[in-house]
């Protein structure tokens, strides 16, 4: 459950996420490979905030990457 009046929801579709997303030390914020990643740079929490509002989307944009292929369908 979410509770929240400000969120994007992208399912399995969303954004590319731009490669220069990237904390202090130069992890880029998506992960490739096994494992995972946390992220505390504070100015990497304001680059992230302020490139997903730039996108002028809010709310539930689309379904999850599973729904759509288990059920063939392109918006839910």
């Amino acid at each position: 459950m979410l509770i929240s009046e400000d969120f994007v929801y992208y399912g399995g579709y969303g954004p590319q996420i731009p490669v220069d997303l990237a904390d202090a030390n130069g992890r880029p914020v998506c992960k490739q490979g096994i494992g995972r990643n946390v992220f505390d740079d504070p100015n990497l929490v304001v680059e992230f905030e302020h490139w997903i509002r730039s996108l002028g989307e809010t709310g539930y944009q689309n379904a999850p990457y599973e729904w759509r292929q288990l059920r063939g369908s392109t918006r839910y």
